[in-house]
């Protein structure tokens, strides 16, 4: 397993948050004991919606090895590929980039809601912050806890949607839920439950 494997593997172990799973395969590598692929949490890998939205400004793989060794150079401990997990999917790839990244230009009466965990491993934070910044009539309710998704994460974030959904009702600027722990998997300890690592 290379350090970027690993990294992709902890990375998915994230996304839920599904810690208990993460912490049995670490136990396991550390043990040397295989993983078998049942016990693997794939890394979501969206790469054709990525690809086809995303510009990509690496030409082959040779520059992108390049940016990868100056990446390392740089941050010797950041085990991630350069672009993420899914931009060295777009090696090479020939489609028109339909939609690429830009500044917002949301022109609208509609009351908008963003909804986005403070410790998102795929969108992060300050993502959220940046294009509430660009939406004039935008409303950014902050979870305050982690995994990749918000919709679903406690009460307050159902009950905050359902309402601007239903009513077009949005939450106070600055709102906040808060964390919820994820669930222990039956037959886990909860002794060794990890807290946000924050």
């Amino acid at each position: 397993m290379t350090p970027v494997e690993l990294s992709r593997g902890a990375v998915g172990g994230f996304y839920g948050p599904d810690w208990h799973a993460l912490a049995t395969e670490l136990d396991a590598l550390r043990d040397s004991a295989p993983i078998s692929p049942a016990q693997q949490e794939p890394v979501p890998n969206p790469a054709a919606a990525f690809c086809n939205d995303h510009r990509i400004e690496v030409d082959s793989a040779q520059h992108y090895a390049e940016l990868f060794r100056r990446q390392q150079q740089a941050a010797p401990h950041v085990r991630a590929g350069v672009g993420g997990l899914v931009a060295p999917s777009c090696l090479g790839w020939r489609a028109p980039v339909q939609n690429p990244q830009h500044v917002p230009q949301i022109r609208t009466d509609a009351p908008v809601l963003i909804l986005n965990a403070l410790h998102d491993p795929a969108t992060g934070y300050n993502w959220a912050t940046t294009v509430d910044s660009h939406i004039e009539q935008a409303t950014l309710l902050t979870y305050d806890g982690w995994g990749h998704g918000v919709y679903d994460r406690s009460r307050c974030t159902l009950e905050a949607t359902h309402a601007y959904l239903i009513d077009g009702v949005l939450p106070p600027e600055g709102a906040h839920c808060p964390a919820v722990q994820p669930e222990v998997p039956a037959g886990a300890s909860s002794a060794g439950t990890p807290t946000a690592p924050w």
